[in-house]
């Protein structure tokens, strides 16, 4: 494991998340209460992008079944649901993250 330059922090801020694809694995950066966040960018239910998905509060909104991430841990807050259905899936994966000279580094 290395830690690999993903972006700026300064344009991160801005658009308070981003996804980018580093040495072939999706991954989701978001910027909330002042710290950065990296998690896999494909939801563990379906590998739907959770980068089209709504963020509110610390917590990520798969847009495809409903399932609900805290972006800190990856735990699944809430399952998603196919019909009337809750399914049960594993956390999503996390990456620690380092600032360092105004970028952005994760351990992937």
């Amino acid at each position: 494991m290395a830690f690999l330059e993903t972006c700026d922090l300064a344009t991160l801020k801005l658009r308070k998340k981003m996804k980018k694809t580093i040495r072939d694995t999706p991954v989701l950066l978001i910027h909330h209460e002042e710290k950065v966040y990296a998690l896999s960018d494909r939801c563990p239910h379906r590998k739907a992008s959770l980068y089209k998905g709504g963020f509110k509060d610390g917590i990520i909104t798969c847009a495809a079944h409903g399932a609900e991430i805290d972006i800190k841990t990856g735990a699944i807050v809430k399952n998603p649901k196919i019909t009337f259905f809750s399914v049960k899936v594993p956390a999503a994966k996390t990456y620690a993250v380092k600032i360092q000279d105004g970028k952005v580094f994760i351990d992937l």
